[in-house]
């Protein structure tokens, strides 16, 4: 524009100084003839004045023209730039808001684009009160932002505060006010939507506290699953010799199946924040739920009705953590009963359905309903109800991990979990696992553990004496170390002969992983079991033949299983 206005003016002073040279030279020239004339001058005199003002309004339409002709071109190209500025400010994303100063605590919306009409209503357009679209206390603290862009010149920043919607509610924004160039104590407001930042730092926040409870959870369940590992085991050599229906073979018996539940109790947690694997074994669901109904029974008051329907469920196998599945059975269970204070009915379904597409589209599947007659959850509930340590229990009483576990297992498992609820009317939780169509693998010879030299690395000293008589009482030759340095040091001195090594992941010294790679420099083909109460181990590619994991707690039967099918296969076992 500015390039085009200086050419004008140029060619109007070409015109205006051309016009002097010719009105000049008019005058001179014309006075000079009018000497020589001499009688006849007056008639002269009136041609002379008549051409001059011919020759005026010529050159003056000439210099309109021109200038009309610049306008003209002028106007086009505002419209032109001024239309796609107004596409451009239309298909921004960002809410922009023309904002007028009044000379009172009212601040007038002269304008708005589609995303700040999107954002704030129908209603945030010229004319309206920029106080109607702001909720609360940000009417203040936008006053006085504004205040200062006005007064500095400068742009001002909110980093949060509330606007009013129209359509969605109260909405978190930032917000920026830069002072209009060349107008009168107007502002430009741009608006950025906090909701999806603040949904990205709750997932944040939530992975974090995640990731908290995970490392509490592997440090507590390391020595838990220690003594688990103790107890299952010395009450499986107790029960070695007696009577199975003596009183204290009964005992002992109820031990391990306590100390199985409360395995599964652990690997649950660990699970839940993504530290371990489940143990998963060929299961028939019938007994796995039949199982969980009766430690669902044990905990239930006698004002509250349980009924089954399950049989369709007999004999359909799964490969699943049972423990983990009775586990979160039970969960379910107690929220049931906390939900029906006053009795009612607690229902436990189970049926063959076809696999949903989430799990795997044509295949069978188990699903298992549990349903209560309690006082339901609202929505907001509901929208809560897998978060970690929330409970709408009273303190003490819930620790708000419940249903995160029970998701957390059937997650691991390849399942899906679904819930229904409405107040007044009970809960419903739905779970569906893939069945499987093969047989259980039988388990290996034990006879093939006798006369072999096994070497043990285990710090517990309670867990170490128990696989060490566990092994002997298979007739296994046992060299049983505490750190990593000593295990080392026995393998050297008997590399030849030692047919497998069990090694405890946390081992001081050098740890089971790093005694296994140094082990296998002499014997590359060495079966070794790494045994870890917490997650299983990160181990090299190259050195997954020939190893098993077992994880804590285990018991006699799983112990000699595994190491006698490393030592008769070769090959690695999960």
């Amino acid at each position: 524009m500015r390039a085009n206005i200086t050419l004008d003016r140029k060619g109007i002073l070409w015109i205006v100084g051309v016009y002097i040279a010719l009105g000049l030279g008019w005058i001179f020239a014309s006075d000079w003839i009018a000497q020589m004339m001499g009688p006849g001058i007056e008639r002269f005199q009136t041609i002379k004045g008549s051409f001059y003002v011919l020759a005026t309004a010529g050159l003056l339409w000439i210099m309109i023209a021109r200038h009309e002709r610049t306008l003209q071109a002028a106007a086009a190209e505002i419209h032109r730039r001024q239309t796609r500025l107004n596409a451009i400010l239309e298909g921004t994303p960002i809410p922009l808001v023309v904002v007028r100063h009044g000379t009172g605590p009212a601040k007038i919306v002269e304008d708005a684009n589609r995303a700040a009409k999107r954002l704030l209503g129908v209603s945030a357009g010229p004319g309206c009160s920029l106080s109607d679209l702001v909720s609360g206390d940000s009417n203040e603290s936008l006053g006085n932002m504004m205040s200062s862009a006005w007064v500095s010149g400068k742009t001002q920043v909110i980093p949060e505060l509330t606007v009013r919607s129209s359509s969605e509610g109260d909405i978190p924004v930032r917000v920026e006010a830069s002072p209009l160039d060349g107008s009168d104590r107007e502002l430009v407001l741009a608006f950025v939507d906090l909701r999806e930042q603040k949904r990205l730092e709750a997932i944040a926040k939530e992975a974090h506290r995640m990731e908290a409870v995970g490392t509490f959870a592997a440090g507590l369940t390391h020595e838990f699953n220690n003594l688990l590992t103790s107890i299952l085991g010395l009450a499986a050599l107790g029960r070695q010799g007696l009577e199975p229906s003596s009183p204290a073979a009964r005992a002992l018996e109820r031990i391990q199946q306590a100390g199985s539940h409360a395995s599964g109790i652990s690997r649950s947690l660990l699970t839940l924040c993504r530290s371990s694997p489940s143990v998963k074994h060929p299961e028939d669901m019938g007994l796995v739920i039949q199982s969980a109904v009766d430690l669902i029974r044990g905990v239930m008051p006698g004002n509250i009705e349980i009924v089954t329907d399950t049989a369709e469920l007999n004999g359909a196998r799964a490969d699943v953590d049972a423990a983990q599945i009775r586990q979160a059975l039970l969960n379910m269970a107690i929220n049931s009963r906390d939900a029906m204070t006053g009795g009612g009915r607690l229902t436990i379904r189970g049926r063959l359905i076809v696999s949903p597409p989430t799990i795997a589209t044509g295949a069978r599947c188990a699903e298992l309903v549990v349903e209560d007659t309690g006082e339901g959850m609202d929505k907001a509930t509901q929208a809560r109800v897998f978060e970690p340590f929330f409970t709408t229990k009273p303190p003490g009483i819930g620790t708000g991990l419940g249903m995160p576990l029970a998701r957390g297992v059937v997650q691991e498992h390849g399942g899906t979990i679904d819930l229904w609820s409405e107040p007044g009317k009970g809960t419903r939780v739905t779970i569906r696992l893939p069945l499987i169509e093969r047989a259980a693998t039988p388990a290996p010879n034990s006879a093939a553990l006798r006369g072999k030299l096994i070497v043990i690395g285990e710090d517990n000293t309670s867990v170490r004496r128990f696989i060490k008589d566990a092994l002997q009482g298979e007739g296994v030759e046992v060299a049983a170390m505490p750190d990593g340095e000593s295990v080392l040091s026995c393998f050297y001195a008997h590399k030849d002969r030692v047919a497998a090594m069990v090694l405890d992941v946390g081992l001081p010294g050098a740890s089971g992983v790093e005694c296994m790679i140094r082990a296998r420099k002499i014997r590359p083909d060495l079966p070794v079991v790494l045994a870890t109460g917490g997650a299983m181990p990160d181990v090299p590619p190259e050195m997954t033949r020939h190893t098993a994991f077992l994880a804590k707690p285990f018991t006699l039967d799983e112990l000699a299983t595994t190491v006698n099918a490393m030592i008769e296969s070769g090959e690695a076992v999960a």
